[in-house]
């Protein structure tokens, strides 16, 4: 009868041991993972200008091993609440791209320019999304998101790291990247270049 205690007692102390295991590796995983915020109404409402260079953290963050995530469900989202350009979830996403494009790093400026890279083909794709549900009658209907890649300052720059990264598997920030780099002519791309090096 001892015996059959005994074995008892091991088999729930087993049990516990590795239910503590497997509640342990959980916990790592979740605060190894980054925090990921979610985008609600209140967020894209508020009017200021500290909310759109905070605005990329609901777009990306960083592991603790500062590898970047892209928060897809938030970029779908605004795709999903954006029927329109006036949209203001599409307008702070619009005014964002800007942002991360510019000449002047003011937003984002832990990242390196890879990682903006791939933190804006996002951007771009997600722009081209909400843009195809929009009407003719739409302001932005015939926006090409892309020239945010095609500035003079960074256009080969940015061009060598979509080509390298074979455009993120982004489909259409490929298509539309192809067809717009591809129409500046080869003297427009060595104006460019020089004005890159000098």
């Amino acid at each position: 009868m001892f015996s059959t205690n005994k074995i008892k007692v091991r088999r729930v102390l087993l049990k516990r041991l590795k239910l503590y295991f497997f509640l342990s590796i959980v916990l790592l995983a979740f605060s190894s993972c980054s925090s990921y915020k979610i985008i609600t109404d209140e967020i894209v409402e508020a009017d200021n200008i500290d909310n759109v260079y905070n605005f990329g953290k609901y777009i990306w963050s960083k592991n603790k091993d500062s590898t970047l995530v892209i928060h897809k469900k938030n970029l779908q989202k605004i795709y999903r609440k954006s029927k329109t350009s006036s949209s203001l979830y599409f307008g702070i996403l619009h005014y964002y791209s800007a942002q991360l494009a510019s000449k002047e790093v003011r937003t984002a400026k832990n990242l390196t320019f890879s990682e903006r890279t791939i933190v804006l083909s996002y951007v771009i794709e997600f722009l081209y999304k909400c843009k195809s549900r929009f009407t003719k009658e739409d302001p932005h209907y015939d926006s090409e998101f892309i020239y945010r890649f095609l500035s003079p300052w960074n256009n080969n720059k940015f061009n060598a790291e979509l080509q390298k990264n074979d455009y993120y598997e982004l489909e259409l920030l490929k298509e539309k990247h192809l067809k717009y780099y591809r129409s500046f002519s080869e003297e427009d791309k060595m104006k460019i270049k020089k004005t890159r090096s000098d």
